[in-house]
């Protein structure tokens, strides 16, 4: 009987390894990432147009 037991305990450390790792890479893809600051683009436009005349 000890013997059995020692084969199931090492598969439910895995199991349990490989859930909790799984549960942090699903958390860290629900993030969203920021880049950097968002400014629109037709600032940008009307900002060249204005240095360039």
């Amino acid at each position: 009987m000890d013997a059995r037991e020692d084969q199931v305990f090492p598969l439910g450390i895995l199991q349990r390894l490989f859930n909790f790792l799984m549960k942090i890479i699903e958390a860290q893809s629900l993030k969203t990432v920021t880049l950097g600051k968002h400014r629109p683009i037709c600032n940008d436009l009307v900002n060249t147009e204005v240095f360039s005349s």
